[in-house]
């Protein structure tokens, strides 16, 4: 991120989800496919690899704002999940 010639241009995410932790991200591709509308259904990881799952977790924003970074995006918590959208 100190590379970025404009950080001003760049928008960050905030927070994140179970993804943060997530080992395998199974999730991704399902989730890639289900948007497309082309069917399937939705992977998960945690039965398979189970972890402590933290919930949603938000950044601190002081050392990017420092380093000029002044556009974030905050996920919301999916209800009953623990990731967001």
């Amino acid at each position: 991120l100190e590379k970025i010639a404009d950080p001003g241009r760049i928008t960050l995410f905030a927070n994140a989800g179970c993804a943060l932790t997530c080992p395998s991200k199974l999730c991704y591709k399902s989730i890639s496919i289900l948007n497309k509308g082309k069917g399937g259904k939705f992977e998960c990881s945690q039965p398979i690899k189970e972890r402590d799952l933290e919930g949603m977790v938000d950044f601190p924003l002081k050392p990017y704002i420092d380093m000029g970074f002044h556009r974030f995006k905050l996920l919301r918590a999916r209800p009953g999940s623990m990731t967001g959208f």
